[in-house]
């Protein structure tokens, strides 16, 4: 009914078809392919501590609580720092930035967007048009950049070197 599964697959296939996509989303949203996050999930302290700190941030911080990225700015610094509590306050403090990104009504993010294309149309007019002839000028394109400032553009570990807020994380 909601053409999950290709057409004419067996039980067997169906079941071998979800495990496939269930490793494919774990390791796109929890950096599972990074030895830091890797291993049965049951076993591994580090896959605990980060979704104990998303937890305690969505429950300290109910007008923002948690949103689907959060793990993705959050994972890069408890694999530096190692350690729970400090992410938190770490993640915190990031995110009293980032926060308008992730609220659920878009504003902070439109606005981000607004931005950009002033930008754009300004510094690089040529480019703007280019864009706009392809009707890409939304730059929707750039929605995953914007949100988690480039983190799912490198590999993970490039992403710990990536300067955050003007200070090195890694």
């Amino acid at each position: 009914m909601l053409n999950v599964f290709p057409p004419g697959l067996s039980g067997q296939e169906r079941l071998s078809h979800l495990r496939g996509k269930s490793r494919e989303y774990d390791v796109v949203r929890t950096d599972r392919a990074h030895p830091y996050f890797g291993g049965p999930e049951d076993s591994n302290p580090h896959l605990g501590s980060l979704r104990d700190l998303l937890i305690t941030f969505a429950l300290a911080h109910p007008k923002i609580s948690y949103c689907q990225g959060m793990s993705d700015v959050a994972a890069p610094l408890l694999a530096v720092l190692d350690d729970e509590a400090q992410t938190f306050l770490c993640f915190s403090s990031l995110m009293r930035r980032l926060a308008p990104r992730f609220h659920p009504d878009g504003r902070g993010l439109s606005r981000i967007f607004t931005h950009l294309r002033l930008l754009l149309r300004r510094i690089d007019p040529q480019f703007w048009n280019f864009l706009a002839a392809r009707g890409a000028h939304d730059l929707l394109f750039c929605y995953r950049w914007l949100l988690l400032e480039l983190k799912r553009e490198f590999a993970f570990d490039d992403a710990l070197r990536v300067e955050v807020g003007g200070g090195r994380v890694g």
